[in-house]
C-alpha cells in the first residue's frame, strides 16, 4: 500500500527532530574550568606560551600559572597543596606522595586511549610509581655528562671527545692542558656540589657499587676494593699528576670562597669538567657561557659505560576538583620537550625539534646518556645518615686529608642501614 506523501513528510520530520536532540544529549557544551599550575619562578617564562597553545586546543579549560613565594619547604608545601597540577622532581615527588597529596592517575589513563606509555625511556614511569600505581607523568631526565673547552684543546692540538672515549682518554687530554698551558690551567675540575654524585659514578663505572645489593639494601659497601682503586685513582689527579688543582690551588687561581671551580671554568682555565645535562650554556650558572665556546660529551666509560639521571615529571593534587581537566593538561605537557632537560618520550628526544632546539652536539650527547643512565631513585632518601658519611669520605679525599682506603673504611665504620 502507498504511502501518503503527508506521512512520509511527518516521518523524515521526526527523525530529523530526534537526529537533533540526540546530537545534542551526546555532546553537550563543555563547562568551564580553571586549573592552578605550580612551577618554579624561573620556569613560569618556559610554560606561559604552552599554556596560550593549550588554551586555545581547550577553550573550555583556563590554566593559571603560579610559583612558590619562597624557596623553602614551607613555601613549596603551601603551593602544591593549592594547585590543581604541579612539576615535580626526585625530591618534591617523595616529600609530598609519601603524605597523600597527589592523585592516583592510573585510571585516568587507562581510560584515555591515545596515551602511549611505550614512549617513555625505560625506568621514568617507575620513578613516579609506587604501591603498582602512577602517582606523576615523567617529562625530563637530567643525566650527569662532561663539558670540555674547545678553545683549551685546540691551542693544545687535542681532538675533541667523542662518545665511546675512556677515562684514559679523559686524562691524556687533561694532562696535555694542564702541561700545555698557564700555571693557572687544570686539565680537569669538579664543580662544588657534584663532588659525591661524581664519586658515586667513578666507583660504579670502575666495578663497585655503594650498597650490598641495589634493589634491596640491607648494607653498605663504601670500602670495597674496586671503590677503593677508582678513588685512589681520583686522588692522584689531584695530588700525584695535579691535573685536577686542588683546594688550595683552586682558592690562588679562581679566587677564595664558594664556586671557585665555576669561576675557574668561565675564566677559561679549565679543560673538562662535569656536571649536569640541564647546565649547558650556564642555563643553571650564575653565569651563562656565551663567552665560553665550549663542548659536550657523554661521560668517558671505565669497565662500564654509566651515568646518573633525575627524573622530573607532573603530578595532580589530590584535592582538585577536575580531574579530568587536570589530566588534558599534564598529557598535553608530556609531549612538549622540556626546558634544558632530555625528554622523557623517546620519540621527542630522537626528533629534529629537539635537535634543532640544542644543536646536534648537545642531542648527541643527550641520547648517548640515556642508554646508560640509572635514574636515582626516591627511596636512597632514606640512607641519608650513611650518604652524608660518604660525602664525608669523598671531602676528606679531595682534600688529601686521607687516603682512598682511610676514608672509605672510616665511612663504612661510621655507617648503619635502616
Amino acid at each position: 500500500m502507498k504511502k501518503p506523501k503527508y506521512f512520509i513528510a511527518c516521518v523524515m520530520l521526526i527523525l530529523f527532530v530526534i537526529g537533533i536532540s540526540g546530537c545534542g544529549a551526546d555532546d553537550p557544551p563543555a563547562e568551564p574550568v580553571t586549573i592552578s599550575f605550580v612551577v618554579r619562578d624561573y620556569e613560569a617564562d618556559y610554560f606561559a606560551p604552552l599554556v596560550e597553545e593549550f588554551m586555545a586546543a581547550n577553550p573550555e579549560i583556563t590554566v593559571e600559572i603560579t610559583s612558590p613565594q619562597g624557596n623553602n619547604f614551607q613555601a613549596y608545601a603551601q603551593s602544591y597543596a593549592q594547585a590543581d597540577v604541579a612539576g615535580v622532581d626526585l625530591f618534591t615527588f617523595s616529600q609530598f606522595q609519601s603524605q597523600g597529596n597527589f592523585l592516583d592517575l592510573t585510571p585516568l589513563i587507562e581510560q584515555d586511549k591515545e596515551f602511549d606509555f611505550s614512549d617513555f625511556f625505560p625506568g621514568t614511569v617507575d620513578l613516579f610509581s609506587a604501591e603498582d600505581k602512577i602517582w606523576a607523568i615523567p617529562s625530563g631526565v637530567d643525566t650527569y655528562v662532561m663539558y670540555y673547552n674547545k678553545t683549551l684543546f685546540d691551542q693544545n692540538g687535542l681532538e675533541y671527545p667523542s662518545s665511546g672515549w675512556t677515562w684514559d682518554d679523559m686524562f691524556t687530554a687533561a694532562y696535555a692542558i694542564r702541561n700545555g698551558g698557564s700555571g693557572d690551567q687544570y686539565g680537569y675540575a669538579v664543580p662544588e656540589g657534584y663532588e659525591d654524585l661524581n664519586a658515586m659514578i667513578l666507583m660504579t663505572q670502575h666495578g663497585g657499587q655503594l650498597f650490598n645489593d641495589l634493589s634491596n639494601p640491607s648494607e653498605v659497601t663504601f670500602n670495597h676494593p674496586l671503590n677503593v682503586e677508582a678513588m685512589q685513582w681520583y686522588q692522584d689527579l689531584y695530588y700525584d699528576y695535579n691535573v685536577a688543582p686542588t683546594p688550595d690551588q683552586a682558592s690562588a687561581s679562581f679566587g677564595f670562597g664558594d664556586q671557585m671551580i665555576y669561576r675557574g671554568v668561565l675564566q677559561g682555565d679549565v679543560g673538562i669538567w662535569p656536571g649536569n645535562f640541564s647546565d649547558h650554556g650556564g642555563y643553571t650558572w650564575p653565569v651563562d657561557w656565551a663567552n665560553l665556546k665550549w663542548g659536550i660529551v657523554a661521560l668517558p666509560r671505565d669497565v662500564n659505560a654509566a651515568t646518573s639521571g633525575l627524573g622530573t615529571g607532573f603530578a595532580i593534587s589530590a584535592r582538585t576538583e577536575s580531574p579530568d581537566a587536570a589530566w588534558k593538561w599534564v598529557a598535553f605537557l608530556s609531549e612538549q620537550i622540556p626546558q634544558n632537560l632530555i625528554p622523557a618520550r623517546r620519540s621527542l628526544a630522537e626528533s629534529k625539534e629537539f635537535q634543532d632546539r640544542v644543536g646536534a652536539e648537545v642531542a648527541d650527547a643527550a641520547l648517548i646518556s640515556m642508554q646508560n643512565v640509572t635514574l636515582i631513585s626516591p627511596d636512597l632518601l632514606q640512607f641519608q645518615d650513611a650518604l652524608e658519611n660518604f660525602s664525608q669520605a669523598v671531602i676528606d679525599i679531595s682534600h688529601g686529608t686521607a687516603s682512598a682506603q682511610e676514608a672509605l673504611d672510616w665511612a663504612q665504620d661510621q655507617s648503619q642501614l635502616p
